[in-house]
């Protein structure tokens, strides 16, 4: 996936444009943003913002490949949008993009994820280097921009992700100024808890 990204004139790096995370495939299109702040931008006084407070949207938009591999794959007809209608479909749909663009585990501040890990039964050398990959991540503001930094080997950079996911930690941290030091897996909101 490609994603669209613009540079901050406040930090100076590179972060999703407009609010939102948008990534597409020559296949599929996707777009997760905060339905408030999209339509607080529209600044029409025909909308009330204030009732999509709370809300994330995540849109997969599927192009032309992509619904003929559906259609073939599911059996559904093409050019018939009631087919597409399928609640089945959709969560499938949606699941299997939202596991590609979002990690696993529960948000904590930094001094949140910092105050499980220490109490966690990994060795003292463990929890410091989990620590210091946490502090990493969050100096970048981006677990990708760690992973393909080459400070850890595919191995190691696995490894430690997936120690943060036993203790159920997302390794991206809540920025402390937000004032939410908690905030649950989006896939907790899943049917079944995918």
């Amino acid at each position: 996936f490609d994603i669209r990204m613009e540079r901050s004139e406040t930090s100076h790096r590179q972060i999703p444009a407009d609010g939102s995370l948008y990534c597409k495939c020559q296949s599929v299109h996707i777009n997760f943003y905060d339905k408030e702040d999209e339509l607080q931008k529209k600044s029409s006084h025909f909308i009330d913002s204030e009732k999509a407070r709370g809300i994330l949207r995540l849109e997969v938009q599927c192009m032309n490949g992509k619904l003929h591999e559906m259609c073939k794959s599911q059996g559904l007809q093409w050019r018939r949008p009631f087919y597409f209608l399928n609640e089945d479909i959709a969560v499938d749909m949606v699941v299997s993009y939202l596991t590609q663009v979002a990690t696993r585990g529960d948000y904590y501040t930094l001094d949140g994820a910092r105050e499980i890990i220490l109490e966690s039964e990994l060795t003292d050398r463990g929890k410091m280097e989990l620590i210091e990959f946490l502090l990493e991540i969050n100096a970048a503001r981006s677990l990708n921009t760690i992973k393909i930094s080459g400070k850890y080997s595919d191995y190691k950079f696995r490894s430690m992700v997936k120690q943060l996911y036993k203790l159920n930690i997302n390794p991206v941290t809540i920025p402390g100024r937000w004032g939410t030091p908690y905030l649950p897996s989006l896939f907790y909101y899943l049917p079944d808890g995918n």
